[in-house]
């Protein structure tokens, strides 16, 4: 775009013996100790005829833009640094030209004050604020949004220990907004070096023993600590059979690169999780923190029989906190 600058008759124009004159003219933006010039005859002409300025808008704005990114920092969110210890690194603000009123600068600038000489234009520059702030998160570490819990029997060692050693590794996990967060990715290789023991698994509608059996109660515990804390299931996997910890159609399986549990975080801040088992209880335990709890969920699994197999249909209701719906979800259809 092509922007055309009229000059007052009393010092240029057509019927002025003077002539304006741009060469070698400079306009030198600066912004604390940095400073950039920029010649005039690089984004204007003069038209001969009448002595009017046109600016050639597209170079220009490209040479603010270039200039733009050379000062442009971005804002750093507040994160957490260490999991376990809840340690939490310092937002910092950043810096953003504006360019759309810099522009403006530029244009009020070309009059004939500019032209008879050079002119030193200050970059206007705002401060651009990080969403996600110590205080915020702080918050976070103390605000429980769900909580779930299962039954296990502590008598059977193998499965116990691979219960420890899965929680353990799924402790202190954050899943930052809009992330998926992989609890297949999370728990890696259930290997013997990392002290999983062969336990009771559904294999091929046998049970039989195999490396880190049982871990399943750990994904099926956190999946419905996902559901009351209204996170997005993005992946679930029910088990051959049912099982003895949680009401069919509320399980979650995981093997190895094959089933997996994930879960996106769909809120605009992080979430943090705890799990952890209790031997002399016999009880396993996922949290889930947020900033806040606008919501309160209601999860119903309604069984259906249609030519004699039975349907297990799982919904999840979202109500706001004067108990008003705003969402019904059909999660999962499952038959055994």
């Amino acid at each position: 775009m092509i922007l055309l600058i009229l000059f007052p008759s009393f010092g240029y124009g057509e019927n002025s013996q003077s002539k304006v004159n741009i060469d070698g003219k400079t306009i030198t933006l600066t912004y604390l100790y940095k400073n950039y010039e920029i010649q005039l005859e690089e984004f204007c002409s003069i038209n001969e005829k009448n002595q009017n300025i046109n600016i050639d808008e597209k170079i220009l704005k490209k040479k603010i833009n270039d200039i733009a990114k050379d000062i442009n920092k971005p804002a750093v969110d507040a994160k957490i640094t260490d999991n376990a210890s809840f340690q939490i690194q310092k937002e910092a603000d950043g810096l953003i030209v504006d360019e759309v009123k810099l522009m403006q600068i530029f244009k009020d600038y070309l009059n004939f004050s500019c032209i008879l000489g050079n002119c030193i234009i200050e970059i206007p520059v705002n401060v651009a604020k990080p969403k996600l702030t110590e205080e915020t998160l702080n918050q976070i570490k103390s605000n429980e949004i769900s909580s779930f819990t299962t039954k296990f029997n502590p008598k059977d060692k193998n499965r116990t220990e691979n219960l420890r050693i899965s929680t353990g590794a799924l402790n202190c996990s954050v899943i930052y907004p809009k992330e998926v967060f992989s609890l297949d990715k999370k728990l890696g290789d259930r290997t013997i070096e990392k002290g999983y023991k062969d336990a009771a698994i559904f294999s091929s509608g046998k049970v039989i023993n195999d490396l880190a059996g049982g871990i399943c109660q750990t994904t099926t515990t956190l999946y419905n600590a996902a559901l009351f804390a209204n996170l997005e299931i993005v992946e679930r996997h029910k088990h051959q059979m049912p099982v003895s910890y949680i009401n069919k159609g509320r399980d979650a399986t995981i093997y190895r690169n094959v089933y997996d549990l994930k879960i996106k975080n769909n809120t605009e801040y992080p979430v943090y999780i705890k799990s952890y088992i209790d031997n002399k209880s016999g009880e396993l335990t996922v949290k889930i923190f947020g900033y806040k709890k606008d919501f309160n969920v209601k999860i119903e699994t309604v069984c259906e029989n249609i030519n004699k197999k039975s349907y297990y249909k799982t919904y999840r209701y979202v109500y706001d906190v004067n108990n008003v719906l705003i969402k019904k979800e059909l999660l999962s259809t499952d038959s055994f």
